[in-house]
């Protein structure tokens, strides 16, 4: 059995993976938005001023806004 050691402390690599965390929260708000937005009836989208092929780049303004 190998095992890797290493004399750095692990609050160092911490930001290394700060692009990967903002990169799944990013992700995640939007999931989130479109699965809201797509799950309402086309009625409702146009009561509120959305059609349906607006929502991905509605969903995307959400995720870069997170």
């Amino acid at each position: 059995m190998t095992t890797l050691t290493t004399n750095t402390p692990a609050s160092l690599h911490l930001p290394r993976f700060a692009g990967l965390r903002a990169a799944l929260r990013r992700r995640a708000e939007f999931a989130r938005v479109y699965n809201e937005l797509a799950s309402l009836s086309d009625r409702d989208l146009a009561d509120i001023g959305v059609s349906r092929p607006m929502i991905r780049q509605i969903a995307a303004e959400a995720a870069q806004a997170a």
